[in-house]
This record gives structure tokens, sequence and C-alpha cells, in this order.
């Protein structure tokens, strides 16, 4: 808890690249240095790391790619023939010209990125001694990646270096929020690692979390030495290094140091909207904001953006947070009760919009509420089961479900297939079932096993969608305007849930079905206790699917065309599409698909179950 009379430092991250998108981001948070010792996170790259992958077939990185590391802004001479000049170049003038708008609106900055990040092999063949744990992962991974030993003292120095460069580039820089042990970075012996605890041998009877404080001093030592006055420094996902954070001074570890009350974070929306924007939770995020204001932690991090920094949440968004913050900073207690809850919200809908759109936007606001909670609760033992990792990563909302996708031509699979997350080939890309090396659920689940989770997220969205609406027509000008952009997105989101909900069900039929013998055929197709017949059972479960998908594509093109604000984020060019973000030829994509299921939609009846079908036919679906 900050000590009395300080504020709690509170780091903001939005993924901006467009100088003056920023600035007037940086102009929306001022009003909360009423209440917050205010830190913006200006670690952004200038573009995704496409260079850092030199192994198309190799999709590890995708999750990297937007995440900063210290030698992408500042490279210190060891480095210096091994990184990329012109990205580096780039990088530094944005973060420095972010900085000095932050110098003129009188707020400091924050780094935000992944440390201690995998360096390329050159690296460790000039200085063998540095290798430190391997960090990739078995099944998302084909090419093994190498961060350094924090055991080693040219490493620190090498550390220290950076950190003290980075804030004299940066002099309003201080602190610092780092996400270890995931995505291409972490730390020897750490028994989280997905190889399991590994290192060098030199460094394998030290306390493993000797690195940990190792790193922070060098992060922390670093900045003061670059003239930074009481630098703060959190690493993430490092919880069982319980005892690290005691020994360095303005050192954390997010979730040791949440039970301590010396820290807090304030996940993203984004998170569960991503690829569609103009929508937030303040239904939820009311109780978090109330929560550092009453307990008042040290330090506090809050991320706007998504989780892979792939696209920033709108500014109208953040000044309905700033607006809500302010109104808790009056009076913290009103959340103490369901009813006071709804009052500050109600004011908010006011404030923000119209008084007459109040009980709409409440009502809306819980919704996405219901919607997100619905995730989070019922996704655990499915994370990968959402519209970012089977939708877009493993490509459902682009590829066509066919009966025998192995059977289409290569014109049929060029405009998805390279994208699909997947270390196994053209065959592991064909596993459906498969979401980032691991089945999404078991393969012997009934084929409806997901609907009632997307369809209670699905019902969430409507009923925002319909509330959206309804006080849009309540209003006009911008304030309408926005409110049809918020019913859309939300409108956007049924869509790609019905994609996944639809998808799963496919790929479990599929799964547990395979195309017909001679002997097969020869069969009767009524059988004892089936009236309708079990295998005709299969068989229009898979057309009614099927024809579902066909359904939702039709309403998704149709929304995208009608998509002028850009909701749904897409690549700025073809070349930029990835696993994580489809091409701006999206409605192009969608179409093909549709044509290409509808070429295919009678080889679903040459499919045969493999076991009795004794799931109930859903002729129907929300």
């Amino acid at each position: 808890m900050a000590t009395s009379g300080m504020k709690t430092r509170v780091m903001f991250n939005n993924n901006h690249t467009d100088l003056p998108a920023f600035k007037a981001y940086v102009d929306t948070l001022k009003p909360l240095q009423e209440f917050f010792d205010v830190r913006v996170i200006i670690s952004h790259h200038h573009k995704l790391k496409f260079h850092e992958k030199l192994d198309k077939d190799d999709p590890y990185l995708f999750y990297s790619l937007g995440f900063a590391a210290l030698y992408d802004f500042v490279v210190p001479k060891e480095l210096l023939k091994i990184v990329s000049a012109d990205f580096v170049k780039k990088n530094a003038v944005l973060i420095q010209k972010k900085s000095e708008i932050l110098e003129k609106a009188g707020l400091k900055a924050a780094f935000a990125g992944h440390e201690p990040v995998y360096y390329p092999e050159a690296i460790y063949e000039k200085y063998p001694e540095w290798r430190g744990p391997r960090i990739d992962h078995p099944r998302r991974s084909k090419n093994p990646c190498f961060a350094m030993c924090m055991h080693n003292t040219d490493v620190q120095n090498l550390y220290r270096g950076m950190s003290e460069k980075l804030i004299k580039l940066c002099p309003n820089l201080d602190t610092f929020y780092f996400w270890a042990n995931d995505s291409g970075s972490g730390f020897c012996w750490n028994q989280g690692s997905y190889f399991g605890a590994n290192g060098p041998e030199i460094c394998s009877t030290a306390d493993p979390k000797a690195g940990w404080n190792n790193f922070q001093s060098a992060i922390l030592d670093g900045a003061r030495d670059g003239g930074a006055k009481k630098p703060m420094s959190v690493v993430k996902l490092t919880a069982h290094f319980k005892e690290a954070p005691s020994n360095v001074e303005g050192a954390y570890e997010a979730h040791t140091d949440e039970p301590r009350g010396r820290f807090y974070s304030i996940g993203t929306d984004l998170f569960h909207t991503y690829p569609v924007s103009y929508l937030h939770n303040p239904f939820e995020k009311c109780e978090r904001w109330a929560k550092v204001l009453r307990d008042k932690p040290e330090l506090c991090n809050v991320w706007f953006s998504d989780v892979y920094q792939r696209m920033a949440l709108d500014n109208e968004s953040i000044k309905d947070i700033v607006a809500l913050v302010v109104e808790l900073g009056k009076n913290v207690k009103k959340t103490n009760s369901l009813s006071g809850k709804v009052d500050v919200l109600k004011k908010l809908a006011s404030d923000r919009f119209r008084p007459e759109t109040a009980d709409e936007l409440v009502d809306a606001w819980h919704a996405l509420s219901v919607s997100n909670e619905t995730e989070k609760e019922n996704m655990r033992s499915a994370f990968f089961a959402n519209p970012t990792y089977l939708g877009l990563s493993h490509r459902w909302l682009t590829r066509p479900l066919v009966a025998y996708e192995d059977r289409l031509t290569d014109d049929e699979r060029k405009y998805y297939m390279p994208f699909i997350f997947s270390v196994y080939g053209d065959a592991g890309k064909m596993e459906l079932l498969d979401a980032h090396g691991k089945y999404a659920l078991p393969p012997n689940s009934d084929y409806g096993a997901f609907d009632s989770t997307a369809n209670k997220i699905i019902a969430g969205y409507k009923k925002a969608s319909a509330l959206f609406t309804a006080a849009a027509a309540k209003c006009s000008g911008e304030h309408a305007a926005r409110l049809k952009r918020m019913s859309l997105s939300c409108q956007i989101l049924i869509c790609l849930w019905k994609n996944v909900r639809n998808g799963m069900q496919f790929a479990l039929l599929r799964k547990n079905g395979h195309e017909k013998s001679i002997a097969e055929i020869g069969l009767p197709l009524i059988k004892a206790g089936h009236p309708i017949g079990w295998l005709n059972d299969y068989q229009k479960i898979l057309f009614r699917t099927v024809r579902n998908e066909l359904d939702n594509i039709d309403v998704l093109i149709k929304l995208l065309k009608s998509d002028k604000a850009q909701s749904f984020h897409v690549a700025t060019t073809k070349g930029e599409e990835e696993t994580f973000t489809v091409g701006p030829d999206i409605i192009s994509q969608l179409e093909k698909r549709k044509k290409i299921m509808m070429a295919h939609i009678q080889d679903l009846y040459t499919l045969f179950p493999n076991s009795e079908v004794i799931t109930p036919i859903r002729y129907w679906f929300p």
C-alpha cells in the first residue's frame, strides 16, 4: 500500500503508433493526475517484428512480434551486428517523440515488454556463456529460442547498460513492466517453463530467485544511473520466486505483490473482444478501479490494448473510463452496494451520452459483463476456444467447413493455410481441433459440448446490441453514431462467436466420422430404437452445422461492408496478414470460403459416424 500522502503510480498501456492519436490519448489521461501518479507506456514498435521470423513455417514468434524488448530501442555494442538497424532507429525515434509529448503534457513515461527475451543464435555463437534457458514451447515452435542467463555478470551489465541508455533517451521514463516466462521470455530454472526448469549447468545449483533479483537490480540500477528517481519495475509470471521482491528496492512481482497490496492490475477488455474494438466493460471495471482508489497499492498496471499489442482501444472509450474514475474518485464508497454502483454508471451514461439513455446503457454494459464473465468462468479448460485463437489463429473464420479439406486444391487452400498456427505442416493445420498444440476440447466430446457457453456469450452481445441501438434512437449526432458503432461491434462479435460454436460442432463431428466403405453403404439406414435412422441423424447434424455457418458468413459479410469505422481490425496491407490478424481482403476471403463450402456441400453425405449418435439433434440455434 502506498505510504500516507503518496499517490498510486499507475501505468497506462495502449498500442498507439500514430503520434497525433497518442497525443489525444495523453490529453485524455490528464484528469487522472488528481488521483494517481500517472505513467504512460511508450514502448510500442513502429510495426510488428516480422524480420525476426526467419522460418515462415515456425509460428512461435507470432506471440512476441508486438512485444517490446529493450534492444528494440537501445542496442549495446555487442548486439549491433545482429539487429535490424532500421527497425531500431525508427523505434527509437518513435519512443523519443512520445516521451517529448508526455514531457509537454507534464506526465512521465513507462516501458512495457517481454524480458529476459530470446536472442538470435548469432549472439550465443559469439558469447556461448550468455546462453540461458530455453523459453519456447515444444508443441508451438520448430526452432529453439534461448534467453540470456541472468546469473551471468556480463549479461547483468548488458541489461544495466540498456536500461541506462533507455532513460537517457527518454529522461521522463522511470517505470517498467515485464512479462516473463511466456511468449518468448523467461528465467533460468523457472519451474513454469514450457520445457521444464532448465538453464546452464553452471547456475543449476544457485537459488533460481537470484536470477530474478539480478535482472531487477540491473534494470533499476541502470535506470538510476541514467537519472531516474525512485524507479519501479514489475515482473509478471514469476510468482514461484516468492521471496524475490523483498530483496530489491523498487522491484515487484505481479502475482506475489497483489495479495500484499503493493501491486494491482486492471486487465484489458480487448482481450475479450479482439479483433473488434469500440467496446469496453465499465460494469466490471467500476469495481476494479474502486479497489485501486480505496486500497491505494504502490503500483498499478492498466492495459487498454489487446494482449498481443495488435490494436488500441479507441479514445472515446478511454474518455468513458477516465470519466468513470473521476466520478469514483469523488466518492469511492458508492461501489460498496449494487445500487450505488448502478448510480455511478447511470451518471457516466448521462454525462457521456444523454440522461435518457442511462437505463439502456447500464443494462447494455451489464450484458457485456455477463458475456465476459461467461468466457472467463467457462473456458479455463478450453482457453484457446475463442475468436482470437480458433477464429483467427486457426482460421476457422476463413477456412471452409468441408468433409475432405485435404482434397481441396492448392488454390482453394492458399488464401488461409499459411496463417494457421501449427508446427506440424499441412497435416497439423488440417487437424481442426488443434489449438496451439492442444485440443480445444477432447475429441470424444459431445458435438454440442461448447454450445451452452457460446450461446450464453452470444445472448449477452445480442442484448447489448439491442440496447445500444435503442439508446442511439434517443440521441443524435456523434452520440448516436457512437452507440450505433457499439451495436455494430456487438453484432460482429456475435458472428465471431457463432463461427467458433459452429466450428467446434463441425470439428467434433468430423473427428468422429469417416468416409463410407462399400460394406457400410449396404447397411440398413434404420436401426431398432432409432426411427429417423442414426446415420441420417449424423448427416443431418453435419448439414445443419454447415448451413448455420453459411448463413453466418452472409451476415458477417453484410456487417463488414457497413463497418465504415473499422470496428473489425485487419492488417494494413496483405503482406502484413499473420496468424492473429486477417488481411484487408477479409470480405473476399469470406466470399471465397462460402463458394468452396457450397461446391463441396454434398460431400457431407459420404461421411459415416464412427459410433452411434445418441445426442438429440439440434435443428435451430439462437
